[in-house]
């Protein structure tokens, strides 16, 4: 949802906290300011209003509101049409007590950046560094086989089959996938035929990490 207002010169984010007296407050659709609910409709507040709590307005900053920090400027006029932007609150004390210590802004960058680490964090928990120390995982793998048709229906020349090599969290992840088939036909003459194709992927896929651990 849309968060980031530009009126005039200046940059105004917002939040849906709940709007309190002496909050600086922003009706959306018509860009006007307030400062107090006195004598306001509280159906026009909830549909329309939001509270104020980042701004480059030097006189709501005068009030208290806290300014857009030169970071997020800077990121701002490479990305003007940015119309959300995620923020954290702050705070700082004890379990038995806390004071506020304002907001973070988190630029899309910063989501990339913190997501790649929490994928490196859980690749480290799971033990894949020690193996991989570069850092570059198998996430999935497709084979494509054919043969020959078979003697009997006589109208296909070739049978094509489609092997996925799936897992939750990734191949080198899991240590391991699950299978999904595809084929319009594919003949076998015993279950030792599919042996045969899922013991060459397993050592394709084997090899492939042996390669990857060594580099």
């Amino acid at each position: 949802m849309k968060n980031i207002h530009k009126i005039k010169e200046n940059i105004y984010i917002t939040s849906n906290e709940e709007i309190k007296e002496g909050d600086s407050y922003i009706r959306i659709d018509t860009g006007l300011f307030f400062k107090s609910l006195k004598g306001s409709n509280p159906n026009i507040i909830k549909k329309y209003c939001k509270k104020i709590i980042l701004t480059t307005d030097p006189q709501l900053i005068a009030d208290g509101i806290q300014a857009i920090d030169d970071e997020f400027l800077e990121w701002f006029v490479k990305n003007p049409s940015c119309e959300e932007v995620e923020v954290n609150k702050l705070c700082y004390g004890a379990l038995s007590g806390y004071a506020d210590a304002g907001y973070k802004i988190i630029t899309p960058k910063e989501q990339q950046k913190q997501h790649l680490i929490d994928m490196m964090k859980s690749d480290e928990e799971l033990g894949l560094y020690e193996e991989n120390q570069q850092g570059v995982l198998l996430e999935r793998a497709t084979f494509e086989f054919s043969q020959d048709g078979n003697c009997i229906s006589g109208t296909d020349d070739y049978e094509f089959l489609t092997i996925e090599c799936e897992s939750s969290l990734g191949i080198d992840r899991d240590k391991g996938c699950f299978y999904v088939l595809k084929t319009e036909k594919w003949s076998i003459d015993d279950e030792n035929d599919l042996k045969k194709i899922f013991d060459r992927i397993n050592t394709i896929v084997k090899n492939n990490q042996e390669k990857t651990n060594k580099k």
